[in-house]
């Protein structure tokens, strides 16, 4: 089922967005099934905590954001980022608002 799942996902036009966190979706399935199959305990992994950057931001967030967009690494969310994330997230389909939160991490592959 999970390969029939990723080869369907694979033909979809928007495969080269959100691909990455598609394909490790549902390799987190195929890995939970195979221990319960086992009668092993699945490994339960927390969920990643993040914080929402925006102008003005700065840290460790704002790095990989600048990073993931292949743009200068200073880790200061200034105007430039922003001009950057807004024209990618209207480029994905996104609500171009210069703020990198939830959906857009995921969008960037930086959040499952």
């Amino acid at each position: 089922m999970c390969d029939g799942r990723l080869n369907f996902l694979r033909r979809l036009d928007t495969f080269d967005t959100f691909g990455k966190g598609w394909t490790r979706r549902v390799e987190g399935v195929r890995a939970t099934a195979l221990a319960l199959a086992t009668g092993k305990t699945p490994e339960i992994k927390p969920s990643v905590e993040f914080r929402t950057t925006r102008k003005g931001s700065s840290g460790l967030w704002v790095r990989k954001l600048q990073q993931a967009l292949e743009i200068h690494v200073d880790g200061k969310f200034g105007k430039d980022t922003e001009a950057v994330l807004k024209a990618w997230q209207e480029a994905q389909g996104l609500q171009p608002d210069g703020i990198a939160g939830r959906n857009t991490y995921r969008a960037l592959g930086l959040l499952a």
